[in-house]
């Protein structure tokens, strides 16, 4: 398989590729998406194009380019590493995460729409 890049994920999706960008990602108050992907993986592609396919706005980073992110993002979320991996923040916090074939778009937005309204109250 060809690799793609997170310069390929246009639109909905911001790389983070440092760990000052990953602490912009923690430090929002409302609903933050994270989209950990292996541009070399298969799997990683069909949750791309679910993710595309979700109508929200994602922090993507590349697992295979940033490992220390990664490892930083499963100490400080307490979710487990998994590639591909959605996980939705609330705060800072994980409030949902989903791995490989549990990566749907609808399964994606429900999660944001809940999380949000949750938020809210």
């Amino acid at each position: 398989m060809d690799r793609w890049s997170d310069d390929d994920l246009a639109g909905s999706f911001t790389p983070v590729r440092d760990g000052t960008g990953l602490d912009a990602v923690f430090a929002q108050l409302g609903t933050a998406v994270l989209f950990l992907h292996d541009p070399y993986c298969p799997i990683s592609a069909r949750a791309r194009a679910e993710m595309g396919r979700s109508g929200v706005s994602a922090w993507s980073v590349d697992v295979s380019r940033f490992r220390a992110l990664t490892r930083r993002i499963a100490e400080v979320t307490g979710v487990r590493h998994e590639s591909p991996q959605v996980i939705v923040l609330a705060g800072g916090r994980p409030a949902w995460s989903a791995s490989h074939g549990a990566i749907s778009a609808s399964a994606v937005d429900r999660a944001v729409t809940r999380v949000s309204a949750a938020l809210a109250d």
